[in-house]
């Protein structure tokens, strides 16, 4: 806290922007890190994961020089690019395929949920800036809280117009009974 100069949050809000790019892709090598682990196939993970490792640290070691952080932040949102396709596209091949309709469906459903949600916490925060002061710690996080919260309500509710249907799943496992690990499926 006050250690952040107009430059600082700049340079931090562009790093982020770039990091966002990388989201997606990183989620996608984590679920399909899980179906390998699924499968009792760690080899294939630490292969691609070398692989993208590598990828990283050569690209790393040219974009520091042209963009400095910031290119750093690309280079891991391009590696985990890298890793998601070649993760996806062997565990499609040992999978025997992905029913890729019903995840479209799916992505595109938590998709739209997921602009409203942004919308929303976008108009929140427009309509709840006059609640935040610079030099009040806690007027800065009541800025921050009040449009994530309500954001998380949104993109339940969302969620639950549009029938994503992973919600059903989060749903029965909270609703079991000890939900410690021995409930999970």
């Amino acid at each position: 806290h006050g250690v952040m100069q107009a430059h600082s949050t700049h340079l931090v809000s562009v790093i982020l922007q770039i990091l966002a790019l990388s989201l997606v892709p990183f989620t996608l090598f984590q679920f399909f890190l899980r179906g390998f682990y699924a499968m009792q196939d760690t080899r294939t993970p630490f292969i691609v994961n070398a692989i993208s490792v590598a990828v990283a640290v050569t690209i790393n070691a040219f974009a520091f020089h042209f963009f400095a952080v910031q290119g750093l932040a690309a280079g891991n949102a391009i590696a985990y690019t890298f890793a998601s396709i070649a993760l996806g596209t062997q565990l499609a091949r040992a999978a025997n395929g992905f029913d890729i309709s019903r995840m479209t469906a799916s992505a595109m459903r938590i998709a739209v949920a997921s602009a409203v949600m942004g919308l929303v916490v976008w108009g929140t925060t427009r309509a709840t800036q006059h609640l935040v002061d610079a030099s009040s710690i806690a007027r800065q996080a009541l800025g921050l809280v009040i449009p994530v919260a309500v954001g998380g309500v949104v993109y339940v509710g969302a969620a639950i117009l549009l029938r994503v249907e992973e919600l059903s799943f989060l749903r029965s496992l909270l609703t079991r009974k000890g939900a410690g690990p021995d409930a999970l499926p």
